[in-house]
């Protein structure tokens, strides 16, 4: 059994990337990435897994190959990933690493991730941890009955 989260983009705008993230067909929030870091359109399986940095489990995005590429960029490993001292939900990772994750912002995030909330401008989002915390407590749930989640990026 698989479950599949839908990200429709909508709006590009030279680095912005603005879209609706659906779950089982029905819209959850609103997204944004920056579009020269951004995956290609295609299906990517979602796995859940704990994070150094943010020192809790976050939907992190598979890409094709071991840890994955994109343009010559490999994606960090977990164990590299060091925890910052000061870290907050707009802190960009160290690398490529795509995830679905809470944040304001799109600019100068180089890692990959799709930052979801309620959209106020393009490339800004407001109130994420609502979304983002039904988001995470499903793919717990999921992950604890083996369910595999795939995301389609259209």
């Amino acid at each position: 059994m698989t479950m599949e989260l839908e990200l429709i983009r909508k709006y590009r705008d030279r680095d912005i990337l603005d879209g609706i993230l659906k779950m089982n067909g029905r819209v959850l929030c609103d997204t944004s990435e920056n579009a020269y870091y951004a995956l290609k359109p295609g299906r990517y399986p979602i796995e859940r897994r704990y994070c150094p940095q943010y020192n809790q489990h976050v939907p992190l995005v598979r890409m094709p190959g071991n840890d994955g590429e994109k343009d010559g960029m490999r994606c960090v490993c977990c164990t590299a990933c060091l925890p910052l001292r000061e870290n907050n939900i707009n802190t960009p990772l160290p690398g490529y690493c795509p995830q679905i994750k809470m944040g304001n912002g799109i600019h100068n995030r180089r890692d990959g991730s799709i930052i979801i909330g309620t959209r106020i401008a393009p490339g800004a989002l407001k109130e994420p941890a609502l979304p983002y915390g039904k988001l995470t407590e499903r793919l717990r749930k999921l992950a604890s009955r083996g369910t595999d989640v795939t995301l389609i990026i259209r």
